[in-house]
């Protein structure tokens, strides 16, 4: 193997050889927004849901934990969420609900520093769609964050990975709090909902 290739290849097998980080699969507690009354699948792409942002110290399931995140987000947003099957593709058959909100891209940035002039620094970016049945967009909206951190002499020097996975932990709270404030914003939203037809309870009242 030419000198070239290894060099290409080490980023890879650096990622791969790395152990793998903790990252809460829940937000600390279910988010505070104002429930639509609307029956809606959740979807994953599996890139999405299987992202492993890879570092030369650790790599980040960063696609697990937000689908976890998210899922939580949804079902503080919607009066039902039913969770759709990667196969088949929803797109093929309409499925029983009121619309799909589907979690399409999920990416991370880490830059390691030190402990004396450079700080670590996290960024996410997701990316989210709301359809309709018949797969037409609703919208699709793009929320990302960023954070900085810079260690002080010793500070985690037991365990690196547990200092940085704190600070992607925030990040990603931060912005599916972002993404939260924008959807529920959203002019486009408002009439989605509005044109909803109102659902019958499944149960009579005593």
């Amino acid at each position: 193997m030419s000198l070239r290739r290894l060099l290409l290849l080490l980023p890879l097998l650096v990622g791969c050889a790395s152990p793998t980080a903790r990252l809460p699969g829940a937000l600390p507690q279910p988010p505070l927004v104002e429930r639509i009354d609307a029956r809606v699948g959740a979807a994953f792409t599996g890139p999405a849901r299987a992202y492993v942002h890879p570092t030369p110290l650790v790599r980040f399931p960063v696609g697990e934990a937000s689908a976890a995140r998210f899922r939580q987000a949804w079902e503080a947003l919607f009066a039902e969420v039913v969770e759709l099957p990667d196969w088949p593709p929803w797109r093929e058959k309409p499925p029983p609900v009121d619309a799909v909100i589907e979690l399409d891209k999920v990416a991370m940035e880490v830059a390691w520093g030190n402990d004396h002039d450079r700080a670590d620094f996290v960024r996410v970016l997701y990316r989210a769609c709301l359809y309709r049945p018949d797969a037409s967009p609703v919208k699709c909206w793009t929320a990302e964050a960023a954070g900085s951190h810079q260690r002080e002499p010793g500070e985690c020097l037991s365990d690196l990975s547990v200092c940085v996975s704190e600070q992607a932990d925030a990040v990603m709270r931060e912005a599916i709090a972002r993404f939260l404030l924008e959807f529920e914003a959203d002019p486009e939203v408002k009439a989605w909902a509005a044109a909803l037809p109102p659902r019958r309870r499944e149960a009579a009242q005593p």
